[in-house]
């Protein structure tokens, strides 16, 4: 009896329980808004549609334009706008034909998602975002959407027909303070007068080509590289390491050099293994290879490496400094230009390929110097060690004793009234002094 109650006060409990918490859900179904339900401003939009798109900045001042003769004075000239201009290949997209000697330069495709195909796909239109509808000129203008002052977005599809025309204008949170400020801009179709908002904490307004270039021209996994040859002024060393090997041979070491020097060698890998430009000079194929010093380079450089198991071989020639710039004229295999990259780079292939060995160990059997005999010293000038005899002793002349204060020899006393001193035997001559002998030079220089 008691196991029934409690049974049923714990059913009780369970239902008094979710009774508030189906009204929590239901709270909350009601406010979710299931984003891929909501209209957007290009519906069906999609980057695999594009084959080209054009990025446009008014210029600011406006230039002025000369009228024609017989125009209507009423009619605005058109809006000169600072642009770029992508187009789709077969490698992805690059810099568009109105974009002179930089046309063919790729551009960065991961920039290019999150800063135009996002933002074209992303923009809702419904009510939550709505502004302003059927805004004035005047209206336009103060949010930044006029012709004049906004930032144009426009795509085109294979048949050149306009797929997404976008106009940027200011950016909400100008003037305003405090933290719980929204950050976004305010946005518009080109062929509609409705003013809507889009969050996103900035917008990239740059039209600047430099921007938008992917400036990495080859990646090469260290670990996958098989052989490196480089050639420079001082002369040619190739060095090779099979796979699963760690350590790099010489195909053929310089006259007296040993060994490849495996940090030198490592050093080269790592230098390839990430070759990034400064900047896309012009297209190689109207370059004039000359005014580049790229006709016969200082330095050339070719890497194989394996790549989804296969070899793959990369070249690069490094010519002339450029003019004003800490740059050097590149070219590569990888890339379609003419590249400049810092000298710092190129620096590491224009040193003596000598650098790049140990030194030849001494071969057995060779002649050593000979030791010097015991007794010898070193004499001359030259720095040679040359043999010397040992020098003799000073032979000693014998003395005979003296006698004490009454001697013969006054000069000579002993130390004490009757005592001997000792003096040479000179039979009343004096002693003759021995001539020194000649020593030999300790310096060894030849010099005072």
């Amino acid at each position: 009896m008691n196991l029934l109650r409690a049974n049923a006060f714990l059913a009780i409990a369970a239902a008094a329980l979710a009774v508030p918490t189906w009204l929590t859900i239901q709270g909350d179904l009601e406010n979710f808004v299931d984003t891929a339900q909501v209209p957007k401003l290009f519906e069906g939009f999609t980057a695999d549609n594009v084959a080209a798109v054009a990025l446009g900045k008014p210029k600011d001042p406006q230039p002025e334009v000369a009228q024609q003769p017989g125009a209507d004075p009423d009619q605005k000239a058109p809006i000169q706008y600072d642009q770029i201009q992508f187009q789709r290949t077969d490698k992805g997209f690059v810099l568009g034909q109105a974009m002179g000697e930089k046309f063919g330069a790729p551009v960065n495709s991961q920039m290019l998602e999150l800063q135009v195909w996002k933002h074209l796909s992303s923009i809702q239109a419904d009510r939550e975002t709505l502004v302003q509808e059927n805004a004035t000129e005047q209206q336009l203008a103060d949010y930044g959407l006029d012709p004049l002052h906004a930032f144009v977005i426009k795509a085109f599809n294979a048949q050149q027909q306009v797929v997404a025309e976008l106009l940027v204008g200011k950016d909400t949170n100008v003037g305003a303070q405090g933290t719980d400020t929204v950050r976004g801009v305010y946005v518009r179709r080109a062929d509609s007068r409705d003013v809507a908002f889009y969050e996103v904490p900035m917008w990239n307004r740059a039209v600047d080509p430099q921007q938008w270039l992917d400036l990495s021209v080859a990646k090469i996994p260290a670990d996958m590289v098989r052989r490196i040859e480089v050639k420079n002024q001082t002369g040619q060393a190739a060095f090779v390491r099979k796979k699963g090997e760690s350590l790099w041979t010489s195909e053929a070491s310089p006259v007296g050099k040993g060994a490849a020097r495996q940090i030198e060698v490592e050093s080269l890998v790592q230098r390839l293994g990430y070759v990034q430009a400064q900047d896309y000079v012009r297209p190689l194929s109207g370059a004039q290879l000359t005014q580049y010093g790229l006709d016969a380079p200082k330095v050339t450089v070719s890497v194989v490496y394996e790549k989804d198991g296969k070899d793959v071989t990369l070249e690069v020639a490094c010519g002339n400094p450029t003019e004003g710039k800490p740059m050097q004229y590149v070219r590569c295999s990888a890339s379609d230009f003419v590249c400049a990259l810092p000298v710092q780079w190129a620096a590491g292939f224009e040193r003596d390929v000598g650098e790049f060995f140990d030194p030849a160990a001494q071969q057995e059997g060779a002649p050593k110097e000979a030791a010097p005999k015991e007794g010898a010293q070193s004499v001359g000038g030259d720095g040679k060690r040359e043999e010397q005899p040992a020098q003799q002793p000073v032979p000693v002349t014998p003395v005979a004793p003296a006698q004490g204060n009454g001697g013969t020899n006054p000069a000579v006393q002993g130390t004490d009234g009757g005592g001997t001193a000792p003096v040479p035997a000179t039979d009343g001559k004096p002693e003759p002094k021995p001539e020194p002998k000649p020593q030999a030079n300790p310096t060894g220089d030849g010099g005072f």
